[in-house]
């Protein structure tokens, strides 16, 4: 296959050698390349290997006298040295080596292969032949694998068999040296059986989440191993080799982290005399690179791995050149974008300035960097062209323009032309609009400032007074970045700003910078107050149509009134609304129709509420080391950013991030994201829905602190919101967000419970747009009476809530002093008492007489009498009833 692309992956290669009939010595070589082409681009596959010792079983039986095969005499005579019975166990022997460590169908090829020696024995009866079969058995059962307890067996029965003599000797030493081996199986036995159910299930997805986690954890044992490091490492590798040949062979993050876990390894064990058996058992970066990026071509990130670990290990110019021209060759290189082929180019002109910088380095070498960066950068943006067209404006990070940046200023010495590069990038809305490149473009010419400073002074100054040396053009880059208008972070390019001439710059310099500051923060601020209000009425328009749509669709679910039902009312318009409340109410039916129509129109003038539940999305699986200007920029097309939370996960592999937009329609355009590749990650977005929760009626003392302790074992909480303060110190209730849905319905749990004893919590899942019913009071009920003259006794107003023996304590205020009004309060146990309070007022007793005016302090006296009055004639009354009953009685 001189000329074609090799295959990929396991399945790949067996298909391509069965698919092969050779019919000649000749054609069977060739099968036998193929076969060692194939186990060298996959050491680790068990199919590949068990394929190959076949083949080269039936090639060896093939060439026998007496065999069936079909060869002619000149062909079995000529391949009897080719395929010996030697070269065909020793091959067993290799192979079961390369695949020992797959623990859990590593049996099915040491199975096949001692069948072989054991049929071979059968013949021979050779003591020889035991000791060796004996080697093998002793050699197998202190190797950690699935069927142990078979592999016994078998060495039990092949005693029994061939010595009989040893055979209890002999066991009882192999299960004394294999306790280790059965103890390592069982540690790794629960993985394995969950493994083994979402493989007989047919559950990929659940097969791929146990194996992510069993790679976890089998990579942190190898951390912890001390004793036995050189088999920890075997194990660790059998199992990468075991998922890399199976479900995650086109994995990038599964490559990845076998990448780096080898690349520590080696970096931890390297230049160790006594590890020398341990980097022995890893195997060579670069060959699992190859693989790498054979298996995932589109991968930048490999690529750029790749190229760095061939500079490492030394590699001639032309070997790595190739590398580079094995990925632009590549068709799936820029399947993710722009993103791969960017990653790739700039570790290709991260090797060629660095070559070229060496101090051993030639005058190629850096005619090579001068024509390699240049042509890197055009043909990053001719890739951009072909996959955007006119809308492809460049790299965000600028990566291949910083590279030759450097390179011009560091070995060239060419300031100049390096500063034309900046000044062209400035011009373009992509960096210009970026406070990181104006940032980056400072710290440049500060840093040429800084060493060049001292360089032009004459070594006899003149007799001229000496003038401040400034970084003007430093200056300079910073006063272009405050006149952007369109700045993203404005506010961190003025602190460096001021900062900069406070440190630098002269006085007249450092006031004219307060001055320009001070006018760019007022004209900030306008402008943003302009941008919210505009937002927050998009917003209202956007939530009205949404709401209406709901309630229409809701509408058409209902479904039209029955003929019998009642009778359709008419649609009042909000002015009317107005009119009818002012005429008198003539029935029952028109006053429910006037209080129906008033409270529509109520909540139609209520602003509408921020739906941030029904307005977000929830990023995984995001690179850990993106930023939030990062994250922000590639979801910002689809909708303005209301707010962002960021997390960096614990393991520290990845991050998560909540991102709320306007409006609904918005979020749902960023689900086009979902499995879309963030740099060299694939990333999961969805709709953050059912991840908040409303929490009140928690102590006065609660934090956050407190709400991360008492939802500790429902999940992990990404952020917890708590009301602004401003205008209510009072207000005791927050959102507590969380990780996932799942967590946030197990903490709703917690709903009604009681914390320290009094205070019940209420935990509901957020619903902006639900409004809460006005509940009754869950314990006590404490009716209030308004309008009692400030000098009435306690006693008298306490009489107003009767009946007395219910109140539990009166609460009594002066209220409107200067009016000459105070207010009551009652607090009882019973609803009854506080319905028989409100009748008390509301029928005849109110503190508002007919005519709307004020009661006088007499007429509030006369009614406390005539109530004590009342009050008095009913005990009378029961005490009375009671007496005669008894008389009765007796």
């Amino acid at each position: 296959m001189p000329n074609q692309q090799p295959p990929v992956g396991e399945d790949a290669w067996v298909a391509v050698a069965e698919s092969r009939r050779p019919t000649d010595l000749l054609s069977r070589i060739e099968n036998i390349e193929l076969f060692k082409q194939a186990v060298s681009a996959e050491p680790g596959s068990l199919k590949i290997w068990v394929a190959y010792c076949d083949y080269f079983w039936s090639l060896y039986a093939g060439c026998q006298p007496h065999s069936d095969a079909g060869w002619s005499r000149e062909e079995q005579a000529e391949a009897g040295q080719l395929f010996t019975l030697d070269a065909a166990l020793s091959l067993w022997q290799t192979a079961y080596e390369a695949t020992r460590y797959r623990l859990n169908d590593s049996h099915e090829l040491w199975n096949r292969w001692i069948s072989l020696e054991m049929e071979l024995l059968a013949r021979t009866r050779t003591p020889e032949g035991v000791k060796r079969i004996t080697h093998l058995f002793r050699n197998r059962l202190q190797t950690p694998h699935k069927t142990w307890d078979e592999t016994s067996q078998m060495f039990s029965t092949f005693l029994s068999e061939y010595n009989r003599a040893a055979w209890e000797s002999t066991m009882q030493e192999i299960t004394s040296l294999s306790k280790e081996a059965k103890k390592i199986y069982e540690s790794r036995d629960p993985f394995e059986l969950k493994l083994d159910v979402a493989a007989r299930e047919g559950k990929e997805d659940d097969y791929k989440a146990v194996m992510r986690d069993y790679l976890d954890w089998e990579t942190k044992q190898n951390m912890k191993e001390k004793k036995h490091k050189e088999r920890a490492i075997e194990i660790c590798v059998g199992l990468f080799s075991r998922a890399l040949t199976g479900v995650f062979s086109r994995d990038e993050s599964a490559w990845t982290d076998y990448i780096v876990w080898l690349s520590t390894q080696h970096s931890f064990f390297a230049g160790q005399l006594r590890s020398m058996e341990i980097l022995q058992a890893l195997p060579r970066q670069l060959d699992v690179l190859q693989r790498a990026v054979q298996h995932c071509p589109w991968s930048g990130d490999l690529w750029a791995r790749y190229i760095l670990s061939a500079e490492e290990a030394g590699l001639a110019f032309h070997d790595i050149e190739r590398i580079k021209h094995a990925a632009t060759d590549s068709a799936e290189l820029d399947r993710d974008d722009l993103t791969g082929v960017i990653e790739m180019y700039a570790a290709w002109c991260g090797y060629l300035k660095r070559r070229a910088m060496d101090p051993n380095a030639t005058d190629e070498d850096s005619d090579v960097a001068d024509l390699g960066l240049v042509a890197a950068l055009e043909d990053v943006q001719i890739w951009g062209k072909r996959i955007y067209g006119d809308a492809y404006k460049g790299d965000p990070n600028f990566r291949l323009e910083r590279i030759l940046i450097q390179y011009l200023t560091e070995k060239k010495g060419a300031i100049d032309e390096a500063r034309e590069h900046w000044q062209e990038l400035a011009t373009k809305d992509l960096y210009g609009d970026s406070y990181n490149f104006w940032l980056t473009y400072y710290m440049w010419e500060l840093s040429v400032f800084l060493s060049q400073k001292g360089k032009a002074l004459s070594p006899t100054p003149g007799p001229g007074p000496r003038t401040l040396k400034v970084p003007s053009m430093a200056t300079d880059v910073l006063q272009k970045a405050i006149s952007k208008k369109t700045l993203d972070w404005p506010e961190r390019v003025m602190e460096i700003y001021l900062q900069h001439c406070n440190d630098y710059e002269t006085p007249e310099t450092l006031h004219r910078a307060f001055d320009t500051v001070y006018r760019t923060r007022k004209g900030i601020a306008k402008r943003r107050e302009r941008e919210a209000v505009d937002a927050a009425a998009a917003y209202s328009a956007q939530y009205a149509q949404y709401q209406e749509q709901a309630q229409q669709a809701a509408t058409q679910e209902t479904g039209p009134e029955s003929p019998s039902g009642s009778k359709r009312k008419r649609e009042l318009t909000p002015g009317a609304a107005s009119d009818t409340a002012s005429k008198r109410v003539k029935n029952e039916s028109e006053a429910e129709l006037v209080k129906d129509t008033a409270t529509t129109n109520e909540h139609q003038q209520e602003p509408q509420k921020r739906d941030r539940e029904h307005t977000s999305i929830i990023v995984t699986s995001l690179p850990a080391e993106a930023t939030q200007t990062k994250i922000k920029q590639y979801f910002r097309e689809y909708g303005h950013i209301k707010n962002f939370i960021h997390k960096v996960e614990e393991d520290g592999n990845s991050a998560v991030a909540v991102i709320e937009f306007d409006t609904f329609e918005e979020a749902q355009s960023a689900l086009l994201r979902d499995g879309k590749y963030f740099d060299q990650q694939q990333i999961t977005v969805k709709l953050a829905t059912g991840l908040t929760l409303f929490v009140t009626n928690f102590p006065p003392r609660a934090d956050d602190a407190f709400i991360q302790e008492l939802f500790k074992d429902c999940g992990e909480i990404l952020s917890i919101r708590w009301p602004s303060l401003k205008y209510n110190t009072h207000r005791r209730f927050c959102y507590v967000t969380f990780r996932d849905a799942e967590g946030a319905t197990k903490a709703t749990k917690f709903d009604d419970t009681k914390v320290e004893g009094r205070y019940t919590l209420e935990v509901k899942h957020s619903n902006p747009g639900q409004k809460k019913q006005r509940e009754p009071p869950k314990t006590e009920r404490k009716p209030a009476v308004h309008g009692p003259p400030a000098s009435t006794a306690p006693a008298s107003k306490v009489a107003l809530m009767a009946p007395p023996p219910t109140i539990k304590r009166p609460v009594l205020g002066k209220g409107q002093a200067k009016r000459g009004l105070g207010f009551a309060g009652a607090i009882s146990k019973e609803t009854k008492v506080h319905e028989n309070g409100s009748n008390a007022l509301t029928n005849g007793t109110s503190t508002a007489p007919a005519g709307g005016g004020k009661k006088s302090n007499d007429d509030f006296r006369s009614m406390l009498l005539n109530k004590n009055s009342t009050q008095t004639e009913q005990q009378q009354q029961q005490q009375q009833n009671g007496l005669d009953t008894g008389a009765a009685k007796a």
